[in-house]
């Protein structure tokens, strides 16, 4: 027999490596894609940029993760931001990483979690 549950991942989520796929990653759509907020068009804009991140982020080859990635696309209009999430957390294999871009007008909010499923 041949079982395949895992108690331990091979490869941890490593927020650090994820943060520098974020950062290269949004910073290069937004300097190609986006000039300034439109709210007609950051729907389809963060579809397309969450599918970007999420094909980099597999790239890292966390073990055994199932990866959700938030993104936002929003008007900067010097207002405060609190987003909030609620779900069942695992401190030991579970991981988060957080990035906000700022552009002339406009944010991008990122968050990426991942979870280990054993």
């Amino acid at each position: 027999l041949n079982y395949t549950e895992k108690i331990l991942p091979e490869i941890y989520f490593d927020k650090e490596k994820v943060l520098l796929v974020l950062v290269r990653v949004v910073t290069e759509f937004a300097g190609t894609t986006i000039t300034n907020y439109d709210s007609e068009f950051s729907k389809d804009y963060s579809v397309t940029l969450a599918s970007k991140l999420l094909e980099e982020v597999y790239k890292l080859n966390f073990d055994r993760h199932k990866l959700v990635i938030l993104v936002r696309i929003i008007e900067d209009r010097n207002q405060y931001i609190k987003s909030m999430i609620s779900f069942l957390w695992d401190c030991d294999f579970d991981g988060h990483a957080h990035y906000t871009h700022q552009g002339y007008g406009y944010m991008i909010i990122i968050s990426v979690y991942g979870f280990y499923i054993e």
